[in-house]
Protein backbone atom coordinates (compact mmCIF):
# COMPACT_ATOMS: atom_id res chain seq x y z
CA UNK A 1 0.00 0.00 0.00
CA UNK A 2 1.62 3.50 -0.72
CA UNK A 3 1.86 5.63 1.77
CA UNK A 4 -0.78 9.20 0.77
CA UNK A 5 0.86 12.60 0.79
CA UNK A 6 -1.80 15.70 1.74
CA UNK A 7 -4.00 16.83 4.57
CA UNK A 8 -5.21 13.97 6.67
CA UNK A 9 -8.70 12.78 8.19
CA UNK A 10 -9.72 15.39 10.51
CA UNK A 11 -8.19 18.34 9.21
CA UNK A 12 -9.70 21.18 7.89
CA UNK A 13 -9.01 21.30 4.63
CA UNK A 14 -8.90 17.43 4.00
CA UNK A 15 -10.65 15.73 0.66
CA UNK A 16 -10.45 12.36 0.34
CA UNK A 17 -10.65 12.77 -3.44
CA UNK A 18 -6.91 14.11 -3.56
CA UNK A 19 -4.77 11.62 -2.41
CA UNK A 20 -1.53 11.65 -3.77
CA UNK A 21 1.87 9.30 -3.29
CA UNK A 22 5.28 9.09 -4.79
CA UNK A 23 7.29 5.99 -6.41
CA UNK A 24 11.00 6.05 -7.25
CA UNK A 25 11.69 3.97 -10.42
CA UNK A 26 15.75 2.75 -9.37
CA UNK A 27 18.04 1.74 -12.32
CA UNK A 28 17.48 -1.87 -11.23
CA UNK A 29 13.86 -2.06 -11.12
CA UNK A 30 13.32 -3.15 -15.49
CA UNK A 31 9.94 -3.20 -16.85
CA UNK A 32 7.60 -0.59 -15.06
CA UNK A 33 4.82 -3.25 -15.91
CA UNK A 34 1.66 -1.05 -16.52
CA UNK A 35 0.08 0.94 -19.46
CA UNK A 36 -1.57 4.11 -19.12
CA UNK A 37 -4.06 6.35 -21.35
CA UNK A 38 -3.73 9.96 -21.25
CA UNK A 39 -2.65 10.26 -17.34
CA UNK A 40 -4.66 7.15 -16.31
CA UNK A 41 -3.39 3.85 -15.69
CA UNK A 42 -5.56 1.26 -17.16
CA UNK A 43 -3.60 -2.21 -16.69
CA UNK A 44 -1.47 -3.49 -13.77
CA UNK A 45 0.66 -6.54 -15.34
CA UNK A 46 0.48 -8.87 -12.28
CA UNK A 47 3.68 -9.20 -9.76
CA UNK A 48 5.14 -6.30 -11.89
CA UNK A 49 6.96 -3.62 -10.40
CA UNK A 50 4.11 -1.43 -10.52
CA UNK A 51 2.27 -3.90 -8.74
CA UNK A 52 4.39 -4.49 -5.87
CA UNK A 53 4.50 -0.50 -5.32
CA UNK A 54 0.64 -0.28 -4.88
CA UNK A 55 0.10 0.93 -8.55
CA UNK A 56 -4.00 0.38 -9.05
CA UNK A 57 -5.55 0.93 -12.05
CA UNK A 58 -7.68 4.33 -12.77
CA UNK A 59 -4.68 5.90 -10.69
CA UNK A 60 -3.54 9.43 -12.43
CA UNK A 61 -0.04 9.93 -13.12
CA UNK A 62 0.17 13.25 -12.06
CA UNK A 63 4.02 14.49 -12.69
CA UNK A 64 7.67 12.51 -13.39
CA UNK A 65 10.29 14.59 -11.44
CA UNK A 66 8.85 17.96 -11.72
CA UNK A 67 7.52 17.51 -15.10
CA UNK A 68 3.22 17.47 -15.13
CA UNK A 69 2.20 14.96 -17.52
CA UNK A 70 -1.05 16.58 -18.25
CA UNK A 71 -0.95 18.21 -21.51
CA UNK A 72 2.59 16.15 -22.88
CA UNK A 73 2.28 14.31 -26.14
CA UNK A 74 2.77 10.52 -26.16
CA UNK A 75 6.60 10.82 -27.17
CA UNK A 76 7.33 13.60 -24.63
CA UNK A 77 5.59 11.20 -21.76
CA UNK A 78 7.80 7.86 -23.79
CA UNK A 79 11.03 9.93 -23.23
CA UNK A 80 10.03 10.56 -19.70
CA UNK A 81 9.58 7.03 -19.05
CA UNK A 82 12.51 5.89 -20.59
CA UNK A 83 14.80 8.17 -19.58
CA UNK A 84 17.61 8.16 -17.28
CA UNK A 85 17.21 6.47 -13.77
CA UNK A 86 16.54 7.09 -11.13
CA UNK A 87 12.96 9.50 -11.37
CA UNK A 88 10.14 10.20 -9.23
CA UNK A 89 6.44 9.25 -10.32
CA UNK A 90 3.77 11.34 -8.57
CA UNK A 91 -0.11 9.79 -8.91
CA UNK A 92 -3.32 10.99 -7.61
CA UNK A 93 -5.39 7.92 -6.37
CA UNK A 94 -9.29 9.16 -7.07
CA UNK A 95 -12.40 8.99 -5.04
CA UNK A 96 -14.34 6.98 -6.47
CA UNK A 97 -13.05 4.51 -9.20
CA UNK A 98 -13.68 3.60 -12.77
CA UNK A 99 -14.28 -0.06 -13.04
CA UNK A 100 -12.50 -1.95 -16.11
CA UNK A 101 -14.26 -5.17 -17.87
CA UNK A 102 -13.10 -7.37 -20.59
CA UNK A 103 -15.38 -9.42 -23.04
CA UNK A 104 -14.81 -11.62 -26.21
CA UNK A 105 -17.30 -10.95 -29.43
CA UNK A 106 -18.26 -13.66 -31.41
CA UNK A 107 -21.09 -12.45 -33.30
CA UNK A 108 -20.80 -10.35 -36.31
CA UNK A 109 -22.51 -7.08 -35.28
CA UNK A 110 -21.63 -5.52 -31.98
CA UNK A 111 -24.74 -3.65 -31.39
CA UNK A 112 -23.51 -0.59 -30.09
CA UNK A 113 -22.52 2.76 -31.60
CA UNK A 114 -19.42 5.18 -30.39
CA UNK A 115 -18.12 8.77 -30.76
CA UNK A 116 -14.19 8.88 -30.38
CA UNK A 117 -14.02 6.47 -27.10
CA UNK A 118 -17.47 6.55 -25.69
CA UNK A 119 -20.09 4.25 -26.07
CA UNK A 120 -23.09 6.67 -27.59
CA UNK A 121 -26.30 3.79 -28.03
CA UNK A 122 -27.10 0.48 -27.65
CA UNK A 123 -29.21 -1.67 -29.89
CA UNK A 124 -32.16 -2.96 -27.91
CA UNK A 125 -31.20 -7.44 -27.24
CA UNK A 126 -28.01 -6.72 -29.31
CA UNK A 127 -24.51 -8.19 -28.36
CA UNK A 128 -23.34 -5.10 -26.39
CA UNK A 129 -26.83 -5.06 -23.75
CA UNK A 130 -26.95 -8.79 -23.21
CA UNK A 131 -23.44 -8.33 -22.07
CA UNK A 132 -23.93 -5.21 -19.96
CA UNK A 133 -22.76 -2.39 -22.19
CA UNK A 134 -24.42 0.61 -21.50
CA UNK A 135 -24.04 4.30 -22.79
CA UNK A 136 -21.27 5.91 -21.39
CA UNK A 137 -19.21 2.87 -21.40
CA UNK A 138 -15.61 3.61 -23.03
CA UNK A 139 -13.86 1.57 -25.61
CA UNK A 140 -9.72 1.27 -24.55
CA UNK A 141 -8.41 -1.61 -26.53
CA UNK A 142 -9.25 -3.93 -29.25
CA UNK A 143 -7.40 -7.07 -29.48
CA UNK A 144 -4.91 -5.29 -27.06
CA UNK A 145 -4.38 -2.23 -29.28
CA UNK A 146 -5.00 1.10 -27.44
CA UNK A 147 -7.99 2.28 -29.46
CA UNK A 148 -7.34 5.85 -28.87
CA UNK A 149 -4.12 5.05 -31.19
CA UNK A 150 -5.95 3.82 -33.68
CA UNK A 151 -6.28 5.33 -36.82
CA UNK A 152 -9.94 5.03 -38.69
CA UNK A 153 -8.99 2.18 -40.87
CA UNK A 154 -7.45 0.55 -38.42
CA UNK A 155 -10.51 0.63 -35.99
CA UNK A 156 -12.62 -0.31 -39.21
CA UNK A 157 -10.46 -3.38 -40.10
CA UNK A 158 -10.27 -4.48 -36.10
CA UNK A 159 -14.07 -4.30 -35.71
CA UNK A 160 -14.72 -5.80 -38.96
CA UNK A 161 -12.39 -8.00 -38.51
CA UNK A 162 -11.99 -11.93 -37.72
CA UNK A 163 -14.00 -13.00 -34.66
CA UNK A 164 -13.12 -13.53 -31.92
CA UNK A 165 -12.75 -9.89 -31.04
CA UNK A 166 -11.31 -9.27 -27.59
CA UNK A 167 -12.24 -5.95 -26.28
CA UNK A 168 -11.56 -4.05 -22.97
CA UNK A 169 -14.36 -1.20 -21.39
CA UNK A 170 -14.44 1.16 -19.29
CA UNK A 171 -16.96 2.04 -17.09
CA UNK A 172 -16.72 5.83 -15.48
CA UNK A 173 -17.08 6.67 -11.67
CA UNK A 174 -19.88 9.31 -13.48
CA UNK A 175 -21.36 6.13 -14.73
CA UNK A 176 -21.50 4.08 -11.86
CA UNK A 177 -23.40 7.26 -10.02
CA UNK A 178 -25.70 7.80 -13.04
CA UNK A 179 -27.19 3.98 -13.31
CA UNK A 180 -27.40 3.30 -10.09
CA UNK A 181 -29.74 6.74 -9.75
CA UNK A 182 -31.66 5.56 -12.29
CA UNK A 183 -32.07 1.93 -10.91
CA UNK A 184 -32.45 3.54 -7.10
CA UNK A 185 -35.50 5.90 -9.05
CA UNK A 186 -37.24 2.59 -10.90
CA UNK A 187 -37.72 0.87 -7.40
CA UNK A 188 -39.25 3.55 -5.94
CA UNK A 189 -42.46 4.53 -6.99
CA UNK A 190 -42.33 8.36 -5.37
CA UNK A 191 -38.93 9.13 -7.59
CA UNK A 192 -40.77 7.57 -11.29
CA UNK A 193 -40.21 11.01 -12.41
CA UNK A 194 -36.21 11.02 -11.79
CA UNK A 195 -35.54 9.35 -14.89
CA UNK A 196 -37.07 12.00 -16.73
CA UNK A 197 -35.84 14.57 -15.02
CA UNK A 198 -32.56 13.47 -15.94
CA UNK A 199 -33.34 12.89 -19.75
CA UNK A 200 -34.75 16.44 -20.12
CA UNK A 201 -31.06 17.86 -18.48
CA UNK A 202 -29.44 16.42 -21.80
CA UNK A 203 -27.15 13.90 -23.42
CA UNK A 204 -24.10 14.92 -21.80
CA UNK A 205 -25.30 15.68 -18.42
CA UNK A 206 -23.44 13.88 -15.79
CA UNK A 207 -25.66 13.16 -12.50
CA UNK A 208 -22.79 13.82 -9.48
CA UNK A 209 -23.11 14.18 -5.99
CA UNK A 210 -24.31 17.83 -6.62
CA UNK A 211 -26.54 16.50 -9.20
CA UNK A 212 -28.32 14.23 -7.30
CA UNK A 213 -29.27 17.14 -4.81
CA UNK A 214 -30.14 19.77 -7.38
CA UNK A 215 -32.86 16.64 -8.39
CA UNK A 216 -33.68 16.00 -4.76
CA UNK A 217 -34.90 20.16 -4.41
CA UNK A 218 -36.13 20.33 -8.05
CA UNK A 219 -38.51 16.39 -7.42
CA UNK A 220 -39.56 18.30 -3.46
CA UNK A 221 -40.59 21.48 -5.63
CA UNK A 222 -42.87 19.39 -7.90
CA UNK A 223 -44.22 17.16 -5.45
CA UNK A 224 -44.99 20.41 -3.19
CA UNK A 225 -46.96 22.52 -6.17
CA UNK A 226 -48.64 19.47 -7.16
CA UNK A 227 -49.69 18.51 -3.72
CA UNK A 228 -49.39 22.08 -1.55
CA UNK A 229 -51.22 20.60 1.27
CA UNK A 230 -48.43 17.94 2.76
CA UNK A 231 -46.25 20.29 4.26
CA UNK A 232 -43.00 19.49 2.34
CA UNK A 233 -40.24 21.23 2.74
CA UNK A 234 -36.96 21.97 0.97
CA UNK A 235 -33.87 21.54 2.90
CA UNK A 236 -30.76 22.68 2.46
CA UNK A 237 -28.59 19.79 3.49
CA UNK A 238 -29.87 16.03 2.53
CA UNK A 239 -28.11 13.50 4.54
CA UNK A 240 -29.72 10.18 2.81
CA UNK A 241 -31.43 11.87 0.08
CA UNK A 242 -33.77 10.54 -1.91
CA UNK A 243 -31.24 8.18 -3.74
CA UNK A 244 -29.55 7.00 -0.12
CA UNK A 245 -25.98 6.11 -0.90
CA UNK A 246 -26.35 5.23 -4.91
CA UNK A 247 -22.75 7.19 -5.14
CA UNK A 248 -21.03 4.74 -3.31
CA UNK A 249 -21.78 2.29 -5.99
CA UNK A 250 -18.77 0.44 -7.39
CA UNK A 251 -20.05 -2.68 -9.45
CA UNK A 252 -22.56 -1.77 -11.24
CA UNK A 253 -20.74 -3.48 -14.24
CA UNK A 254 -20.57 -6.67 -12.26
CA UNK A 255 -24.45 -7.15 -12.59
CA UNK A 256 -23.68 -9.20 -16.52
CA UNK A 257 -22.35 -12.47 -15.77
CA UNK A 258 -20.54 -12.36 -18.98
CA UNK A 259 -18.66 -9.40 -17.68
CA UNK A 260 -15.33 -10.08 -16.44
CA UNK A 261 -13.63 -7.59 -14.34
CA UNK A 262 -10.43 -6.83 -14.38
CA UNK A 263 -9.45 -4.24 -12.03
Amino acid sequence: MPEFTGPKPGDPDYDPALRFFEVTVEKEDGKLGFRYVNTEVVHVTPDSWAQKQGIEVDDEIMLINSTEVSGLTEKEKLDLFTGERPFTIKFKRPKYKDTYYELECNEAKLGFKYNKLTITSVVPDGWAERNGIVRGDQLIEVNRQLFELLDEQKIFDLLRGPRPLTMQFKRPAKVHIDQAALEEAEKKPELNRVPAMIMEKGPNYVLDENGVKELEKELAVATAEAHPNNGIEIEEENQGGLFGSCCSCKNVANNSSKVKVIA
